[in-house]
């Protein structure tokens, strides 16, 4: 079930971090301390089994078994701490190998905390995730600097499910192998409730987007001249029912799909000019399309995607752009709809600089924008091989965390490189898979077709390469 945090109809979310906050009246501090002002004490209120690391790495575990775990006797006092070895650049995940809480009540409210410190510069984390029926929920800090000195990361939170298990992680990103990341004191503490407020939101829109895992799915595109059915039919017989379909329609957008993936969260995007967007010729049209739109699935809705290149033709002007974003955000702010996220999709090669691309150009702003989203694609036109997920994800990543926005990846892929067969595009699927779900992407869809402007085959048919994708989708 999807956390939610109060909204007004001009005012949307700053970020995933602050939708887990608002929503459960949490608290998210990311503060330094020094060593030397903490207590080396052990309360008897510590929840988490082994929080000093007394016993080695007991009840603790790496998710990636390429990391190496082990105590340490650096510490912040005299005792031990947890050392992890990195084997692997990207995300490094500590994580309680039995989840801390096996039955939390919903409302009750906990304090997390833990020590971190690194061999050289790299970013960590704290977060708690709620694991109930199948699904996760996360309650985490902002991502901060760490390097050779302790910092302690502090987190309150509110638990939203009645009977989640309790995940505790601490996570370092931007790692490379050989570094050596410590983790010292980690804590989860119960905090007393604070008497029930008047709830100064009471009539306003709440806008909610899921916490959970990643989703992943595929396109449903028609450009070899298969029917949206066929293409649905295909997807489900090679990955089983996607998590989320890509969706492209032009002019007036429908809910045709919904007939077909009637259970899948939908990334739809529709194409009308700016120009009649302003007119206000699609005002009732637009209304009518929002309001009946599907109430059990989440909806990332986005008008016009890439419009990059037709701004370069100077077919549209940028200015028109924003301006008819801005006009139809409106329209869907009408319906106070909880579902429906406003998301732009760019292309990833807008943020190169060789692209002498401005983002600015293309962003309506945050007040019309809940999510970004990107076309990253593995390289394709020198044939060098299957590229590192940083190199094709890190920049739209941090660009969507720049401007405090929770984010999404609407198309990717890749043909197949070379000689191979698809054992190498399998292994690369599987590892941008890992790579997107550890920096919390909201939904990762597969174009599983053959573009249309270039005749690129991206599409995933050898049985490495479909094994793959499916195992991501089933999760």
């Amino acid at each position: 079930m999807p956390l939610s945090y109060p909204k007004t109809t001009r005012h949307r979310l700053t970020s995933r971090l602050l939708i887990a906050a608002v929503a459960v009246a949490s608290v998210v501090i990311a503060g330094a301390a020094t060593a030397e002002s903490a207590s080396a004490a052990t309360p008897a209120d510590e929840l988490v089994v082994n929080a000093d690391f007394s016993a080695g790495v007991q009840n603790w575990r790496t998710n990636l078994s390429s990391d190496r775990l082990t105590a340490s006797t650096v510490s912040r006092s005299d005792g031990k701490s947890a050392r992890i070895d990195v084997g692997s650049p990207g995300i490094t995940v500590l994580n309680d190998s039995k989840n801390t809480v096996s039955a939390a009540e919903r409302g009750a409210e906990y304090r997390m905390t833990a020590w971190v410190k690194a061999s050289r510069e790299v970013t960590a984390q704290i977060r708690a995730r709620e694991v109930a029926d199948g699904s996760a929920e996360a309650h985490k800090t902002e991502s901060r600097p760490v390097s050779g000195e302790w910092t302690q990361l502090t987190m309150d939170f509110t638990v939203e499910r009645s009977g989640a298990a309790l995940d505790l992680n601490v996570v370092f990103a931007g790692a490379a192998k050989g570094d050596q990341l410590y983790v010292d004191s980690v804590s989860l503490k119960s905090v007393a409730v604070d008497a029930p407020q008047e709830n100064p939101t009471v009539g306003q829109c709440a806008a909610k987007l899921p916490l959970g895992d990643t989703r992943f799915g595929v396109s449903l595109g028609t450009s070899d001249g298969s029917s949206m059915q066929e293409g649905w039919d295909r997807a489900v017989q090679a990955y089983g029912t996607p998590d989320v379909v890509r969706v492209f329609q032009r002019g007036a957008p429908n809910w045709n799909v919904t007939k077909i993936a009637p259970s899948s969260d939908l990334s739809i995007s529709f194409k009308i000019a700016p120009k009649d967007v302003l007119s206000g010729a699609y005002d009732s049209r637009l209304r009518s399309w929002f309001q009946s739109a599907p109430t059990n699935v989440q909806v990332y809705w986005t008008y016009f995607h890439e419009p990059e290149d037709d701004v370069a033709r100077g077919e549209i002007t940028s200015a028109d752009y924003r301006a008819a974003w801005q006009r139809i955000s409106s329209i869907a702010d009408e319906t106070c709809r909880s579902n429906l996220h406003a998301t732009l999709v760019l292309m990833s090669w807008t943020l190169d600089p060789k692209s002498n691309r401005d983002f600015d150009d293309y962003y309506p702003g945050s007040a019309a924008i809940d999510v970004l989203a990107w076309d990253p694609y593995n390289p394709w036109n020198n044939n060098t091989g299957y590229k590192d997920p940083e190199a094709i994800f890190g920049s739209v990543i941090a660009k969507s965390k720049a401007e405090g926005k929770p984010f999404g990846i609407a198309e990717t892929g890749s043909t197949l490189m070379g000689s191979d067969t698809g054992v190498a595009r399998a292994a690369w699927l599987r590892e941008i898979g890992a790579y997107l779900r550890d920096n919390d992407a909201l939904f990762v869809s597969y174009y599983d077709a053959v573009a249309p402007s270039d005749q690129n085959d991206f599409r995933l048919r050898d049985t490495s390469s479909v094994a793959a994708w499916r195992a991501l989708v089933q999760g």
